[in-house]
Protein backbone atom coordinates (compact mmCIF):
# COMPACT_ATOMS: atom_id res chain seq x y z
CA UNK A 1 0.00 0.00 0.00
CA UNK A 2 2.69 2.09 0.71
CA UNK A 3 3.77 1.98 -3.02
CA UNK A 4 0.68 2.63 -4.16
CA UNK A 5 0.61 6.30 -2.07
CA UNK A 6 3.79 6.53 -3.58
CA UNK A 7 2.56 5.89 -7.08
CA UNK A 8 -0.34 8.26 -6.50
CA UNK A 9 1.94 10.95 -5.35
CA UNK A 10 3.94 10.96 -8.73
CA UNK A 11 0.89 10.42 -10.77
CA UNK A 12 -0.28 13.82 -9.21
CA UNK A 13 3.38 15.53 -9.47
CA UNK A 14 3.34 14.65 -13.39
CA UNK A 15 0.07 15.95 -14.10
CA UNK A 16 1.45 19.30 -12.53
CA UNK A 17 5.19 19.14 -14.20
CA UNK A 18 4.01 18.42 -17.81
CA UNK A 19 0.83 19.89 -18.59
CA UNK A 20 0.59 23.84 -19.01
CA UNK A 21 -2.50 25.59 -18.74
CA UNK A 22 -4.68 26.08 -21.53
CA UNK A 23 -4.66 29.99 -21.19
CA UNK A 24 -2.20 32.30 -19.55
CA UNK A 25 -3.01 34.17 -16.58
CA UNK A 26 -5.11 37.70 -16.62
CA UNK A 27 -2.49 39.25 -14.88
CA UNK A 28 1.10 38.59 -15.21
CA UNK A 29 3.13 37.63 -12.44
CA UNK A 30 6.99 37.88 -12.58
CA UNK A 31 8.15 34.75 -11.28
CA UNK A 32 12.30 34.17 -10.67
CA UNK A 33 11.59 30.32 -11.10
CA UNK A 34 9.22 27.72 -12.38
CA UNK A 35 6.45 27.19 -9.41
CA UNK A 36 6.11 23.48 -10.99
CA UNK A 37 9.56 22.69 -10.86
CA UNK A 38 9.86 23.73 -6.98
CA UNK A 39 6.87 21.91 -6.36
CA UNK A 40 8.49 18.81 -8.12
CA UNK A 41 11.90 19.34 -6.10
CA UNK A 42 10.04 19.31 -2.85
CA UNK A 43 9.25 15.88 -2.83
CA UNK A 44 12.79 15.89 -1.14
CA UNK A 45 11.90 18.22 2.09
CA UNK A 46 14.07 21.10 1.50
CA UNK A 47 15.08 20.51 -2.26
CA UNK A 48 12.53 22.75 -2.99
CA UNK A 49 13.68 25.85 -1.32
CA UNK A 50 17.08 25.12 -2.19
CA UNK A 51 15.90 25.52 -5.91
CA UNK A 52 14.40 29.23 -5.15
CA UNK A 53 17.55 30.00 -3.40
CA UNK A 54 16.14 29.70 0.75
CA UNK A 55 18.60 28.24 2.28
CA UNK A 56 17.24 28.73 5.89
CA UNK A 57 13.81 27.27 4.48
CA UNK A 58 15.61 24.38 3.11
CA UNK A 59 18.20 23.63 6.14
CA UNK A 60 15.17 23.77 8.69
CA UNK A 61 12.54 21.68 6.52
CA UNK A 62 15.32 19.22 5.82
CA UNK A 63 15.99 19.31 9.90
CA UNK A 64 12.82 18.40 10.58
CA UNK A 65 12.47 15.48 7.98
CA UNK A 66 16.11 14.14 9.01
CA UNK A 67 14.94 14.17 12.76
CA UNK A 68 11.77 12.19 12.08
CA UNK A 69 13.13 9.90 10.05
CA UNK A 70 15.57 9.32 13.10
CA UNK A 71 12.92 9.18 15.36
CA UNK A 72 10.53 6.61 12.89
CA UNK A 73 13.82 4.04 12.57
CA UNK A 74 14.37 4.18 16.63
CA UNK A 75 10.25 3.55 17.50
CA UNK A 76 10.25 0.64 15.00
CA UNK A 77 12.89 -1.40 15.95
CA UNK A 78 11.88 -1.05 19.72
CA UNK A 79 10.69 -5.04 20.86
CA UNK A 80 6.93 -3.89 21.60
CA UNK A 81 6.34 -1.91 18.32
CA UNK A 82 3.39 -3.08 17.07
CA UNK A 83 3.46 -3.12 13.14
CA UNK A 84 -0.27 -2.37 11.55
CA UNK A 85 -0.58 -6.06 10.42
CA UNK A 86 -0.50 -7.00 13.99
CA UNK A 87 -2.46 -4.80 16.07
CA UNK A 88 -5.72 -6.19 14.76
CA UNK A 89 -7.04 -9.21 16.98
CA UNK A 90 -10.17 -11.07 15.32
CA UNK A 91 -11.48 -14.81 15.78
CA UNK A 92 -9.20 -17.61 13.83
CA UNK A 93 -10.31 -21.23 13.96
CA UNK A 94 -7.26 -23.05 13.24
CA UNK A 95 -5.32 -21.24 15.71
CA UNK A 96 -8.39 -21.53 18.37
CA UNK A 97 -8.07 -25.64 17.44
CA UNK A 98 -4.68 -25.93 17.87
CA UNK A 99 -4.79 -24.08 21.20
CA UNK A 100 -7.60 -25.76 22.15
CA UNK A 101 -4.94 -29.26 21.53
CA UNK A 102 -2.12 -27.62 23.13
CA UNK A 103 -4.19 -26.97 26.32
CA UNK A 104 -5.42 -30.52 26.21
CA UNK A 105 -1.83 -32.30 26.15
CA UNK A 106 -0.44 -30.06 28.71
CA UNK A 107 1.64 -27.85 26.71
CA UNK A 108 0.11 -24.57 27.53
CA UNK A 109 -0.26 -23.22 30.89
CA UNK A 110 1.94 -25.87 32.55
CA UNK A 111 4.71 -24.85 35.05
CA UNK A 112 7.56 -24.72 31.84
CA UNK A 113 5.21 -24.44 28.92
CA UNK A 114 6.64 -24.45 25.09
CA UNK A 115 4.41 -22.08 24.16
CA UNK A 116 2.53 -18.95 25.49
CA UNK A 117 2.09 -18.24 29.24
CA UNK A 118 2.62 -20.51 32.05
CA UNK A 119 0.83 -21.00 35.06
CA UNK A 120 2.62 -18.98 37.34
CA UNK A 121 2.79 -16.31 35.09
CA UNK A 122 -0.86 -16.37 34.24
CA UNK A 123 -2.04 -16.58 38.23
CA UNK A 124 0.75 -13.38 39.51
CA UNK A 125 -0.55 -11.24 36.23
CA UNK A 126 -4.69 -11.56 37.93
CA UNK A 127 -3.01 -11.63 41.00
CA UNK A 128 -1.34 -7.97 40.02
CA UNK A 129 -4.73 -6.78 38.25
CA UNK A 130 -6.35 -8.37 41.84
CA UNK A 131 -8.81 -10.53 39.74
CA UNK A 132 -9.20 -14.69 40.43
CA UNK A 133 -10.56 -15.43 37.13
CA UNK A 134 -10.38 -13.68 33.03
CA UNK A 135 -12.04 -13.82 30.16
CA UNK A 136 -10.84 -14.50 26.71
CA UNK A 137 -10.36 -10.57 25.40
CA UNK A 138 -11.97 -11.87 21.80
CA UNK A 139 -15.54 -13.54 24.22
CA UNK A 140 -15.35 -9.78 26.34
CA UNK A 141 -14.99 -7.80 23.70
CA UNK A 142 -15.43 -9.41 19.85
CA UNK A 143 -12.99 -8.60 17.55
CA UNK A 144 -10.88 -5.45 18.44
CA UNK A 145 -7.54 -3.80 17.87
CA UNK A 146 -4.61 -3.47 20.15
CA UNK A 147 -2.41 -0.36 20.22
CA UNK A 148 0.50 1.28 22.99
CA UNK A 149 2.52 4.28 23.11
CA UNK A 150 5.46 2.88 21.52
CA UNK A 151 3.28 2.09 18.01
CA UNK A 152 1.96 5.82 18.44
CA UNK A 153 5.10 7.17 18.69
CA UNK A 154 6.33 5.40 15.33
CA UNK A 155 3.02 6.55 13.61
CA UNK A 156 3.66 9.91 14.78
CA UNK A 157 6.98 10.27 13.24
CA UNK A 158 5.68 8.58 10.16
CA UNK A 159 3.02 11.28 10.22
CA UNK A 160 5.68 13.78 9.97
CA UNK A 161 8.00 12.14 6.92
CA UNK A 162 4.83 12.39 4.85
CA UNK A 163 3.83 15.67 5.85
CA UNK A 164 6.64 17.47 5.42
CA UNK A 165 6.93 16.05 2.05
CA UNK A 166 3.40 17.51 1.57
CA UNK A 167 4.08 20.85 2.95
CA UNK A 168 7.74 21.53 1.39
CA UNK A 169 5.81 20.96 -1.92
CA UNK A 170 3.21 23.38 -1.34
CA UNK A 171 5.23 25.81 0.09
CA UNK A 172 8.01 25.83 -2.48
CA UNK A 173 5.34 25.99 -5.07
CA UNK A 174 3.74 28.90 -3.23
CA UNK A 175 6.81 31.03 -2.77
CA UNK A 176 8.06 30.46 -6.72
CA UNK A 177 5.19 32.48 -7.70
CA UNK A 178 2.85 29.48 -7.67
CA UNK A 179 -0.08 31.15 -6.10
CA UNK A 180 -0.51 34.80 -6.37
CA UNK A 181 -1.17 36.45 -3.10
CA UNK A 182 -0.19 33.99 -0.98
CA UNK A 183 3.54 34.37 -1.27
CA UNK A 184 3.74 36.45 2.30
CA UNK A 185 2.02 33.24 3.84
CA UNK A 186 3.89 31.40 6.66
CA UNK A 187 3.37 28.05 8.09
CA UNK A 188 2.36 30.21 11.83
CA UNK A 189 -0.70 31.77 9.63
CA UNK A 190 -1.76 27.77 9.08
CA UNK A 191 -1.21 26.73 12.50
CA UNK A 192 -3.14 29.50 14.13
CA UNK A 193 -5.94 29.34 11.43
CA UNK A 194 -8.20 26.80 13.14
CA UNK A 195 -8.48 29.04 16.29
CA UNK A 196 -9.59 32.10 14.91
CA UNK A 197 -13.07 32.67 15.34
CA UNK A 198 -13.57 34.43 11.79
CA UNK A 199 -13.08 30.76 10.28
CA UNK A 200 -14.85 29.11 12.94
CA UNK A 201 -17.96 31.14 12.73
CA UNK A 202 -18.65 30.11 9.38
CA UNK A 203 -21.52 28.14 8.54
CA UNK A 204 -19.28 25.80 6.00
CA UNK A 205 -16.89 24.92 9.45
CA UNK A 206 -19.15 25.06 12.09
CA UNK A 207 -22.03 23.12 10.59
CA UNK A 208 -20.31 19.65 9.30
CA UNK A 209 -19.16 19.43 12.81
CA UNK A 210 -22.20 19.57 14.22
CA UNK A 211 -23.64 16.48 12.31
CA UNK A 212 -20.44 14.80 13.44
CA UNK A 213 -20.64 15.25 16.99
CA UNK A 214 -24.54 13.89 16.12
CA UNK A 215 -23.12 10.54 14.15
CA UNK A 216 -20.58 9.85 16.38
CA UNK A 217 -22.57 10.30 19.60
CA UNK A 218 -25.02 7.74 18.10
CA UNK A 219 -22.38 5.26 16.02
CA UNK A 220 -19.93 4.86 19.59
CA UNK A 221 -21.58 2.16 20.99
CA UNK A 222 -20.70 -0.25 17.64
CA UNK A 223 -17.28 1.23 17.01
CA UNK A 224 -14.51 -1.57 17.54
CA UNK A 225 -12.88 -1.43 20.94
CA UNK A 226 -9.16 -0.76 21.34
CA UNK A 227 -7.02 -2.60 24.09
CA UNK A 228 -4.36 -0.45 25.35
CA UNK A 229 -1.53 -0.61 28.28
CA UNK A 230 -2.45 0.96 31.37
CA UNK A 231 0.56 3.70 31.21
CA UNK A 232 -1.17 4.57 28.04
CA UNK A 233 -4.73 4.55 28.95
CA UNK A 234 -3.99 6.27 31.87
CA UNK A 235 -2.44 8.74 30.54
CA UNK A 236 -4.48 11.35 29.61
CA UNK A 237 -1.90 13.88 28.62
CA UNK A 238 -0.41 12.05 25.90
CA UNK A 239 -4.06 10.96 24.64
CA UNK A 240 -4.70 14.58 24.32
CA UNK A 241 -1.48 15.42 22.62
CA UNK A 242 -1.56 12.58 20.45
CA UNK A 243 -4.85 13.98 18.91
CA UNK A 244 -3.80 17.60 18.95
CA UNK A 245 -0.75 16.51 16.99
CA UNK A 246 -2.45 14.55 14.19
CA UNK A 247 -5.11 16.64 13.91
CA UNK A 248 -3.06 19.87 13.21
CA UNK A 249 -0.47 18.44 11.39
CA UNK A 250 -2.70 16.31 8.76
CA UNK A 251 -4.88 19.72 8.66
CA UNK A 252 -2.02 22.31 7.97
CA UNK A 253 0.09 19.86 5.76
CA UNK A 254 -2.74 18.29 3.95
CA UNK A 255 -4.70 21.41 3.14
CA UNK A 256 -1.39 22.50 1.76
CA UNK A 257 -0.91 19.98 -0.84
CA UNK A 258 -4.26 18.75 -1.60
CA UNK A 259 -5.96 22.37 -1.55
CA UNK A 260 -3.20 24.40 -2.20
CA UNK A 261 -0.83 23.11 -4.36
CA UNK A 262 -3.17 20.33 -6.37
CA UNK A 263 -6.28 21.98 -6.81
CA UNK A 264 -5.19 25.37 -7.31
CA UNK A 265 -3.27 24.15 -9.81
CA UNK A 266 -5.31 21.68 -11.70
CA UNK A 267 -8.29 24.48 -11.62
CA UNK A 268 -6.09 26.78 -13.56
CA UNK A 269 -6.21 24.71 -16.30
CA UNK A 270 -9.35 22.43 -16.07
CA UNK A 271 -11.51 24.72 -14.18
CA UNK A 272 -12.88 24.59 -10.54
CA UNK A 273 -15.34 21.59 -10.77
CA UNK A 274 -13.03 19.36 -12.76
CA UNK A 275 -10.20 20.66 -10.33
CA UNK A 276 -11.68 19.90 -7.28
CA UNK A 277 -12.97 16.20 -8.38
CA UNK A 278 -9.99 15.44 -9.44
CA UNK A 279 -7.68 16.78 -6.16
CA UNK A 280 -10.76 15.49 -4.14
CA UNK A 281 -10.72 11.83 -5.73
CA UNK A 282 -6.90 11.94 -5.06
CA UNK A 283 -7.06 12.63 -1.37
CA UNK A 284 -9.60 10.14 -0.67
CA UNK A 285 -7.48 7.41 -2.31
CA UNK A 286 -4.13 8.84 -0.35
CA UNK A 287 -6.12 7.60 3.19
CA UNK A 288 -6.30 4.16 1.59
CA UNK A 289 -4.21 1.58 4.08
CA UNK A 290 -2.80 -2.07 4.16
CA UNK A 291 -6.46 -4.44 3.50
CA UNK A 292 -8.50 -1.62 3.44
CA UNK A 293 -11.55 -1.53 0.82
CA UNK A 294 -11.88 1.43 -1.79
CA UNK A 295 -15.00 2.40 -0.63
CA UNK A 296 -14.08 2.19 3.39
CA UNK A 297 -12.52 5.77 2.21
CA UNK A 298 -15.97 7.47 0.65
CA UNK A 299 -16.08 9.53 3.59
CA UNK A 300 -12.49 10.93 2.67
CA UNK A 301 -13.64 11.22 -0.60
CA UNK A 302 -16.50 13.24 -0.34
CA UNK A 303 -14.52 15.11 2.57
CA UNK A 304 -12.11 16.11 -0.13
CA UNK A 305 -14.75 17.41 -2.76
CA UNK A 306 -16.35 19.54 0.22
CA UNK A 307 -12.91 20.85 0.80
CA UNK A 308 -11.63 21.76 -2.77
CA UNK A 309 -15.67 23.46 -2.91
CA UNK A 310 -14.50 25.30 0.08
CA UNK A 311 -11.19 26.41 -1.13
CA UNK A 312 -12.73 27.79 -4.12
CA UNK A 313 -15.43 29.67 -2.68
CA UNK A 314 -12.92 31.34 -0.32
CA UNK A 315 -10.55 32.38 -3.14
CA UNK A 316 -8.03 30.01 -3.04
CA UNK A 317 -7.20 30.74 0.37
CA UNK A 318 -6.84 26.94 2.82
CA UNK A 319 -6.96 28.52 6.55
CA UNK A 320 -10.59 28.37 6.23
CA UNK A 321 -10.19 24.09 4.92
CA UNK A 322 -7.48 23.87 7.42
CA UNK A 323 -9.96 24.78 10.51
CA UNK A 324 -12.42 22.33 9.40
CA UNK A 325 -10.37 19.74 8.98
CA UNK A 326 -8.49 20.25 12.42
CA UNK A 327 -11.48 20.25 14.29
CA UNK A 328 -13.12 17.32 12.30
CA UNK A 329 -9.82 15.11 13.40
CA UNK A 330 -10.00 16.15 16.73
CA UNK A 331 -13.56 15.30 17.01
CA UNK A 332 -12.97 11.62 15.12
CA UNK A 333 -10.12 11.04 16.80
CA UNK A 334 -11.46 11.58 20.15
CA UNK A 335 -14.20 9.32 18.97
CA UNK A 336 -11.90 7.01 18.36
CA UNK A 337 -9.67 7.42 21.89
CA UNK A 338 -13.21 7.12 23.37
CA UNK A 339 -12.91 3.54 22.11
CA UNK A 340 -9.45 2.82 24.29
CA UNK A 341 -9.78 0.30 27.14
CA UNK A 342 -6.88 -0.88 29.50
CA UNK A 343 -6.63 -4.30 29.58
CA UNK A 344 -3.83 -6.76 30.47
CA UNK A 345 -3.83 -8.67 27.57
CA UNK A 346 -3.35 -5.81 25.13
CA UNK A 347 0.17 -7.07 24.31
CA UNK A 348 -0.77 -10.48 23.33
CA UNK A 349 -0.66 -11.06 19.27
CA UNK A 350 -2.96 -12.86 17.36
CA UNK A 351 -1.91 -16.76 18.07
CA UNK A 352 -2.05 -16.25 21.83
CA UNK A 353 -5.38 -14.66 22.36
CA UNK A 354 -6.65 -17.45 20.12
CA UNK A 355 -4.62 -20.10 22.24
CA UNK A 356 -6.05 -18.93 25.63
CA UNK A 357 -9.45 -20.83 26.88
CA UNK A 358 -12.96 -18.76 27.22
CA UNK A 359 -12.25 -18.32 31.22
CA UNK A 360 -9.22 -18.95 32.96
CA UNK A 361 -8.84 -18.30 36.65
CA UNK A 362 -6.06 -18.17 39.11
CA UNK A 363 -4.86 -21.70 40.36
CA UNK A 364 -3.32 -21.95 43.84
Amino acid sequence: MKIFKNILLLFAFSLNLYAEPKKKESVKITQRKNPKLAAFFGLIPGAGHLYLGDYLTAGIQFGFFGASLVGYSHFINHKDYLPSNERSVNFDFNYAVLGYAFQKSGILYSDFPLAGESSWERTYRLIQNRKLYEFNPLVKYGSYDRYNITSANADMATKMLLNMVFYSTYSAYRDAGGVPGREKETISDLMIAPFQFEYIKDPMVYAPLVGLLIVGYFSQPYQKTTLVSRTMGQDLGYLMSYDFYISQSAAVTEEAFFRGYLNYDYAKRMGPLKAGFLSGTLFGLAHLDKGMDVTSVIPQLLAGYYFAYMHYKNGWDIRKTIALHFWWDIIAIGFQLATYKVDPNADKNQKEVNFMPVLYSTQF
